[in-house]
């Protein structure tokens, strides 16, 4: 298994007011049982603003958000939706989800 720290380790700080965002949520790389490795990998990781209003506190309000999308049930959000789905429907929302808050 592959920390997080040591991508942080190897690839450094994300930079002045921006934090690594996983484009396949971390939670996820352990609730549908991807490996750390595609997780932590640095394919799946950008450096992206992050704080309070920022495009990370949207994206991750947008995971959590009842009836966002028309391809979800309405009572389900996409977080709980995409658990045990392939690790590339969860990155292809993943990217999705960041181009629709930028």
């Amino acid at each position: 298994m592959i920390p997080f720290n040591a991508f942080k380790a190897a690839n450094g700080s994300a930079g002045t007011g921006k934090a690594w965002h996983h484009i396949v949520e971390q939670n996820q790389i352990v609730n549908s049982g991807f490996n750390s490795k595609m997780g932590h990998h640095v394919d799946n990781l950008v450096a992206i603003e992050t704080g309070a209003g920022t495009w990370h506190s949207r994206i991750t309000a947008d995971y959590a958000t009842h009836g966002k999308f028309a391809e979800i049930p309405a009572n389900m959000s996409l977080r709980n939706w995409l658990k045990g789905k392939p690790f590339e429907v969860h990155y292809e929302w993943g990217l999705r989800v960041m181009k629709e808050m930028q």
